[in-house]
């Protein structure tokens, strides 16, 4: 009974860290078009500096290249930042949670 309760816990903190994989994707994608679509308006307008001007806006990976984004991206990229940068922070203490409340839960 209580194996089952730990490995209810296992689950539910897979599907927790899944989640902020998933999240995390989700996010740089969205930092990703924002930072396209500035690029796109400054080579329509004239503005994008020449080394840039032969970029495949298309395929565009780079997130670090120094162009002014609204706050709401700088906050994706904030988030994006903290969940894939300190994964090894995070995911034990997503697991130690889930386990520690089945361990709670079991002396019922």
């Amino acid at each position: 009974m209580w194996a089952q309760k730990f490995l209810i816990a296992a689950v539910i903190a897979s599907i927790i860290t899944a989640g902020g994989f998933a999240l995390a994707a989700y996010l740089k994608q969205l930092v990703l078009q924002e930072i396209r679509n500035s690029l796109r308006e400054a080579k329509a307008a004239g503005t994008l500096p020449p080394e840039m001007q032969d970029l495949d806006l298309d395929n565009f990976m780079r997130m670090d290249i120094g162009i002014e984004l609204s706050s709401q991206a700088m906050t994706r990229a904030t988030i994006v930042d903290a969940l894939r940068g300190l994964w090894y922070i995070w995911v034990p203490i997503v697991f130690a949670v889930c386990l520690g409340i089945a361990a709670l839960l079991g002396r019922r």
